[in-house]
C-alpha cells in the first residue's frame, strides 16, 4: 500500500531556508575570497537584535585588490543581507522576536543601534565617521553557517 503525505505550503518555510542558506554562501565567500589566507576569524561576541540572540560570528573583511569582481560581489552580496534584517518576519508564536534567520551585521555598533533592534550588543563601537573597529579592516560580522537556525512549528501542526 502507497503511502501519501499531503504538505501544506507556507511560503515562510521557503523564506526561512533562503535565509539560513545566506549564512553557508557567505562564510564559503569569505574562505574563497581569502583563500589560502584564513582571515575569516571566528568572532565570539553577542547580539540580540529584535529578540534574536546570535553569539557565533566570523569576521568577513572587505576584499582587496587583486581581488577579482566576483570576489567582491559575493562580498557586497552579504552586505547587502544586512539591509534585509529589518524585514525578518517575526516568530508567530506569538513571541515579540524576530525568526532566527539573519546572516550578517555591520562590524561594529553606532549609538543609534539600541534604537534599531539590538537590545544587547556586545560589539566594539565604531570609528567615527566609518563602518569598522578603530584601527580595524572593513568588513562585516557574519553569523556562523553552524549556528542553528529557526525551526518553524505552526499553531495547527
Amino acid at each position: 500500500m502507497a503511502a501519501a503525505a499531503i504538505m501544506r505550503h507556507d511560503p515562510l518555510y521557503q523564506q526561512i531556508h533562503d535565509y539560513c542558506e545566506r549564512r553557508i554562501e557567505c562564510q564559503a565567500s569569505c574562505t574563497n575570497s581569502n583563500f589560502p589566507f584564513k582571515n575569516c576569524d571566528a568572532r565570539t561576541s553577542e547580539i540580540e537584535y529584535n529578540g534574536a540572540t546570535y553569539t557565533d560570528f566570523f569576521f568577513y573583511p572587505k576584499p582587496t585588490q587583486p581581488k577579482s569582481e566576483e570576489e567582491l560581489h559575493h562580498y557586497e552580496q552579504c552586505v547587502d543581507f544586512i539591509n534585509d534584517n529589518a524585514g525578518v518576519p517575526f516568530a508567530q508564536q506569538g513571541d515579540s522576536r524576530q525568526l532566527k534567520i539573519h546572516a550578517c551585521f555591520p562590524q561594529c555598533k553606532t549609538s543609534a543601534d539600541c534604537y534599531l533592534g539590538f537590545n544587547i550588543d556586545k560589539r566594539d563601537g565604531c570609528e567615527i565617521g566609518t563602518s569598522r573597529v578603530e584601527n580595524g579592516d572593513e568588513g562585516i560580522l557574519c553569523v556562523n553557517e553552524d549556528t542553528e537556525c529557526e525551526t518553524l512549528v505552526t499553531a495547527d501542526e
